[in-house]
């Protein structure tokens, strides 16, 4: 079984070395940074096929967590992330929330708080959700390539969805099966979608992602 990588960003070596000891027992993979710019370097070569989570202090003196975390997002390396903060830093840990981070923990830490919150970010849920920086690019371009389907390609494109044949769409739409047959093929080709399957699959995640429909559908 792949161990669970668990990467740890913190100035404080001392703290460093206390999680380290506080998670001995563990069978996660630790990878212990105190130098942020380091920590990056190896941070952009995480994969989405790696279990993984960040441990980031909010407040760093060469950097802070809130900019490698933009750095990070910048690189388009997408990994749960919990915040570590002393009590003065809440706020920040906040504005961190709001760039996508999982939660925040205060320190000192408590040992449970941190098995719980570590449980959350590795939860298949939490992991699933992870793009590559491929996935995203390929997700925005097929949006954008839907949008830009013609009225007649929408219409057939939604028939298609819907599971309806191209006799049936052509006569919905007054126009012959051929017709259908030749919009369709031209969507296919467009959205790189192989049968009628992966047709669906890519307009349900590229709604999904435009909120048009809950994840649960």
């Amino acid at each position: 079984m792949t161990k669970q990588c668990l990467y740890i960003v913190d100035d404080d070596q001392a703290f460093c070395d206390s999680l380290g000891f506080m998670l001995g027992g563990s069978d996660y993979q630790l990878s212990v940074h105190t130098n942020p710019e380091e920590a990056i370097e190896v941070l952009t070569r995480v994969t989405t096929k790696q279990t993984a989570c960040l441990l980031l202090d909010v407040r760093m003196p060469q950097m802070s967590g809130l900019e490698l975390h933009e750095r990070l997002r910048t690189a388009g390396v997408d990994i749960p992330i919990i915040y570590l903060t002393g009590h003065a830093d809440v706020a920040l840990a906040v504005e961190a929330m709001g760039k996508g981070a999982l939660t925040f923990i205060e320190k000192p830490v408590q040992l449970e708080q941190l098995e719980q919150a570590l449980k959350s970010a590795f939860s298949a849920g939490v992991q699933s959700r992870r793009q590559s920086t491929e996935d995203q690019l390929l997700a925005a371009d097929r949006a954008a390539i839907i949008n830009s389907l013609t009225p007649r390609e929408v219409e057939v494109l939604n028939g298609t969805i819907e599971g309806h044949s191209a006799r049936h769409i052509g006569e919905q739409l007054c126009i012959s099966r051929k017709t259908v047959e030749f919009h369709r093929v031209r969507i296919m080709a467009k959205l790189d979608a192989k049968n009628s399957s992966e047709l669906h699959r890519i307009v349900a995640v590229n709604a999904l992602l435009r909120g048009e429909i809950s994840s649960s559908t």
